[in-house]
């Protein structure tokens, strides 16, 4: 839940599609890691009554190919 006008941040590794995962470190796992575009996270955003503030992308120091996004947003 968030009060009226409070902002939301969205931090998110950027890609298309999912990818899914049974083992992690050792450990047996059933996880399904799914990567979406700033363009399509803003689009749900908006649909969910969220006015897009900012995006920015970037890439991690020392993450080669790996890009995050970050979305700030308010409710309407």
């Amino acid at each position: 839940m968030l009060v009226p006008e409070a902002p939301v941040l969205l931090a998110f590794q950027m890609g298309d599609g999912s990818k899914h995962l049974t083992e992690q470190w050792g450990t047996d796992i059933d996880l399904t890691l799914y990567r979406r575009r700033p363009d399509a996270v803003n689009e749900m955003l908006a649909e969910a009554g969220f006015h897009v503030v900012m995006t920015t992308v970037y890439e991690p120091v020392g993450r080669p190919g790996v890009q995050v996004a970050c979305i700030i947003a308010l409710r309407t």
